[in-house]
């Protein structure tokens, strides 16, 4: 069963404006090592996507020791921890995050930026200036979390649930090709 969802909160980044959400009771899928769909399986039954949470995919920035957050989709309040999300991955790696170097980030992605920067999420990360061609200072800055999310407790539940559950698994797969191919569309 092939499930579209994906459309209905692919460029839902209002959730910025507003306050952080809790990864508690959320699981992370990973097929592979650059796109990571963030779920709540309480709701996984459902078939409407409202277990959907957002999507971050990442590229390696070999020449600043970074990943770099290429695009992110989420719905209202998981924005950030999706950006936190994106930092533990690269600390786990040993590397940072940094806006994506291809594109301007939009104006939410900038706004986001600003927060870890020198707003509501400075005391979260640490940051280290790269010199890269934004003019915005925030956008110039490879970020590291100072507290990792707890990644392992998302994947493990992700993979328990995915252990027992075909049909999950398979919806899972059909959205994240979706949004890798949306991703691939916004930015060719």
């Amino acid at each position: 069963m092939k499930v579209k969802n994906f459309e209905a909160w692919k460029l839902s980044e209002s959730m910025i404006y507003e306050d952080m959400e809790s990864s508690d009771g959320l699981a992370l899928f990973a097929n592979g090592n650059n796109l990571y769909t963030l779920y709540d399986p309480r709701l996984s039954d459902s078939l409407d996507g409202s277990y959907f949470r957002g999507m971050v995919r990442l590229k390696e920035n070999e020449e600043f020791n970074a990943l770099e957050v290429t695009d992110i989709s989420a719905t209202k309040g998981y924005g950030p921890i999706l950006y936190l999300i994106a930092m533990t991955i690269a600390k786990k790696r040993g590397m940072g995050t940094m806006p994506d170097q291809r594109d301007t980030p939009s104006k939410l992605a900038i706004h986001i930026y600003n927060e870890f920067f020198n707003g509501r999420g400075k005391d979260l990360v640490t940051t280290e200036p790269v010199d890269t061609s934004y003019e915005a200072e925030s956008l110039n800055q490879v970020y590291h979390i100072i507290n990792d999310i707890d990644i392992l407790k998302l994947t493990k539940l992700n993979e328990e649930l995915l252990r027992d559950n075909d049909n999950l698994k398979n919806i899972l797969l059909d959205e994240y090709e979706a949004g890798n191919q949306l991703f691939d569309q916004r930015n060719p």
